[in-house]
Formats: structure tokens, C-alpha cells, sequence
């Protein structure tokens, strides 16, 4: 009996196999089908890198209600909606947005927002791992530039598709951080639908296109995923 039930799981994990392997091979045939129309594997981005500082400086100008973008308030609107501050951070009090803001200690906050009445740091880590104490140091910093600043709110947003190493930040320290609101971490499948929610909202076709190559990119080179339009396109023609 239990040789016939371990039989049958073997079965089941063969056949699932079989099954992922047709997908994928059906999935790259329409891949071949439809290039000349969906150029599927072209993106720009891909002449940039996964690195994280392409993908900060991308995140700022859509952050910054001045942009280039010329949609005012609508992606930072947007995001804030999402990290919880909005009682606070609002887009209309935004004084500054800048990358690679540095501290006491010789680090660099990826992004840096400052408001009227606080200030949002974001590390955007992508694939590289957090250095010793580095979120640590970030969250001391955003707390004595809000002292200095007499502002009463301060929150370090953490863009990672994994939980921070405990070298950068102990798991006490971040929990209690979470349960002051000062501490929000966001995975990337949220940023890339803050970037669908923007290019459904904008008025501007070059940045309609850009927000949904940028959503593409993130998804093939920082969350590994196969590109779903392809697989729609081909199911349904």
C-alpha cells in the first residue's frame, strides 16, 4: 500500500513536469509567433542595468511632483497611499526629493523625501545585500534629522522581495519600528503595480509606455517572472 501511494506521487510530480515543460515550450514558440509585432525581449531599460541606482533614479523622477513626467501629484499621490503616511506625507508639502542622500556615517539613502511636517527615506535593494548596520544607521539618521528638523514624523521604506538581514537591522528593532509605522517593507510585485496604477491614471502616452517598461523590466530581471502579456496574446489569438 504505501509503495502503491509513493508510486503515485512519483506519477503526479511526472506529469506536473511534463506539463511545465509543454508550457514553456509553447510559451517560447509564441514568443517566435509574435515578435515582429510584440517584440517581446525589447525593452530600454535593458540597455540601463538591474542595478540599483538606474531603478532609484527612475523611482525619484516619478516621485517628484515637478518631474519631467508632468503628472504633478498622481505617482507620489500613489505611493503614499500604499507605505500608510499619507496623514502626514502629503504630496502637496513635498519640499524635496532626492537620490543618494548621505548621512553621518558615510552612507547613501537611495531615495530621500522631505515634507513639511517629515521626512521618508527608501532603500531600494533589488539584488544586492544590506551592508552591516545599514538600516540601522538609516533609521537613526531619518530620526535625528526629524529631531533637528522639529518635525514630528519620520519613516524608512525598505523596496526588497526579501525580509532585510538581521546585520542590517535586528528583528526587535524592525518589529517595533513596523509597529510605530516608522517601517514599511515593500516587495516589488507592489511596485509594479504602483506602475500599472500610474499608467492607467496618466495622460501622457510617452509615459504611459515608459511606466510599462519599466513594470516589464522589473518583473523579468528582478522578479524573474515570464512575461504574462505574451502568454495572454498567444492563448488568445
Amino acid at each position: 500500500m504505501l509503495a502503491d501511494t509513493r508510486r503515485a506521487r512519483l506519477d503526479n510530480i511526472d506529469a506536473l513536469s511534463k506539463r511545465v515543460l509543454l508550457d514553456v515550450l509553447a510559451l517560447r514558440k509564441a514568443r517566435d509567433l509574435f515578435s515582429d509585432q510584440l517584440a517581446p525581449e525589447f525593452s530600454f531599460f535593458d540597455y540601463l542595468s538591474a542595478k540599483e541606482n538606474g531603478i532609484s533614479r527612475c523611482f525619484r523622477d516619478l516621485l517628484d511632483p515637478k518631474g519631467k513626467h508632468g503628472q504633478r501629484r498622481l505617482f507620489l499621490d500613489s505611493f503614499l497611499r500604499r507605505i500608510g503616511p499619507d496623514h502626514w506625507a502629503s504630496a502637496a508639502e513635498c519640499r524635496k526629493v532626492i537620490v543618494e542622500q548621505p548621512t553621518d556615517k558615510n552612507r547613501r539613502i537611495d531615495i530621500y523625501l522631505e515634507f513639511d511636517r517629515g521626512l521618508i527615506g527608501i532603500e531600494n535593494k533589488p539584488m544586492a545585500r544590506d551592508g552591516d548596520c545599514q538600516l540601522h544607521d538609516y533609521a537613526a539618521w531619518l530620526m535625528q534629522t526629524a529631531r533637528r528638523r522639529r518635525c514630528k514624523y519620520w519613516c524608512l521604506i525598505y523596496i526588497s522581495n526579501t525580509d532585510p538581514d538581521p546585520s542590517s537591522i535586528c528583528n526587535a528593532e524592525r518589529e517595533q519600528l513596523k509597529r510605530d509605522k516608522r517601517f514599511y517593507q515593500m516587495p516589488y510585485s507592489e511596485v509594479i503595480e504602483w506602475l500599472e496604477e500610474g499608467a492607467a491614471s496618466t495622460k501622457a502616452l510617452a509615459v504611459r509606455i515608459f511606466l510599462d517598461q519599466m513594470a516589464r523590466f522589473i518583473r523579468a530581471n528582478v522578479n524573474g517572472e515570464i512575461d504574462k502579456y505574451i502568454n495572454i496574446f498567444a492563448m488568445s489569438a
